[in-house]
């Protein structure tokens, strides 16, 4: 991406820094989603994403893989049966550069998704790790 190779983030890090800065420029998102997992890229970004987007919403999703490095989400959001389905086929549709490795499959990723489903009290769920979390407590009745 940007002409940086793959797997060699840290040793680019100003032009990294830079290519951050210039989305932020030309951004103002919702929700960025991000993941600081084991992958060298994968952790240099999710570090330089809220230096450049201070105000915004972080999610860091999990992917299960060989590096075990899941951590302990902060976040879920349920899933549907369906939903979690879609999700499998999407991720076999759109990533065919991670079809041949051995973590990479349905029973993997609905593995995981059902056991963060257990831990929300749902039968499927995504989790997230939460970079910054800002609450309006305004609109709650905290009595007196």
């Amino acid at each position: 991406m940007l002409k940086l190779p793959d797997g060699r983030m840290p040793t680019h890090w100003d032009e990294a820094k830079a290519a951050v800065e210039e989305l932020r420029g030309r951004t103002d998102p919702d929700l960025i989603l991000d993941t600081d997992d084991a992958h060298q890229d994968h952790r240099g970004l999710a570090r330089l994403v809220p230096t450049a987007f201070r105000d915004h919403l972080v999610l860091g999703y999990e992917i299960v893989k060989w590096d075990g490095d899941l951590g302990r989400p902060a976040a879920y959001q349920p899933l549907t049966p369906r939903t979690a389905e879609q999700k499998v086929r999407l991720l076999q549709d759109h990533y065919p550069s991670q079809r041949h490795r051995p973590w990479y499959d349905r029973e993997a990723f609905l593995g995981l998704a059902r056991i963060r489903g257990i831990e929300c009290h749902a039968r499927y769920a995504e989790a997230f790790a939460v970079t910054k979390l800002t609450l309006d407590l305004g609109t709650l009745d905290l009595g007196d």
